[in-house]
């Protein structure tokens, strides 16, 4: 049952428009940087770790044991990284997605926790992220942040439960947890601010 809520007062309400204009702001910062270099999607993938488990049925790897996996800026470091793979399909045109057209069909990478880099612009600052479970769903051109995510870009923060980013979409969603109460949180620098 949803109870009536109070009329807010007016400082109340000016609080709560600038909390929601600065969250919109951090998150159309970061999309609009999360556009990968050019290159990336051609570099080849170079994956580097203490273990490997191929099963060529299921076509999984299991990696383990400080897992670096990398392909031109994007650099994901795990205790273990689950490769999931399928035959080789043609990327979309004009597809912004880096694995796109490369037979990976699935990435899960889990640590305490895993770390995501990567470089958007050759002069930018990478954006970076990292979260205990950091997944990649290809046929969704989608990245996901789960428990703990955090993603900064300079001085630029956002903290949430979840974080989900759309490649193709550029489109960035962030959830906080009701379990626990944790809000999804923001932190802008005053020079991304725009002026009055």
């Amino acid at each position: 049952m949803d109870l009536p809520q109070a009329p807010l007062a007016e400082g109340t309400q000016a609080v709560n428009a600038a909390r929601q204009t600065l969250a919109f702001l951090v998150l159309a910062a970061l999309v609009a940087g999360a556009r990968a270099l050019p290159g990336d999607s051609e570099q080849p993938i170079t994956i580097r770790t203490d273990e490997a488990i191929r099963d060529e049925t299921r076509g999984e790897t299991l990696y383990r044991g400080d897992v670096e996996f990398r392909q031109g800026s994007l650099l994901i470091r795990a205790d273990e990284v689950t490769l999931i793979e399928r035959e080789r399909a043609a990327a979309k045109p004009g597809s912004r997605d880096p694995l796109a057209g490369s037979g990976v069909r699935r990435i899960e990478a889990r640590g305490a926790p895993a770390y995501l880099t990567q470089q958007f612009t050759a002069d930018g600052e990478p954006v970076q992220a990292r979260a205990r479970v950091v997944e990649y769903f290809q046929p969704k051109a989608l990245v996901r942040l789960r428990n703990a995510a955090r993603v900064r870009q300079g001085a630029m923060t956002l903290h949430a439960a979840r974080v989900d980013y759309f490649i193709d979409e550029q489109v960035i969603r962030a959830f906080s947890n009701p379990a626990t109460g944790r809000r999804v949180t923001t932190t802008i620098p005053p020079e991304r601010l725009p002026a009055d």
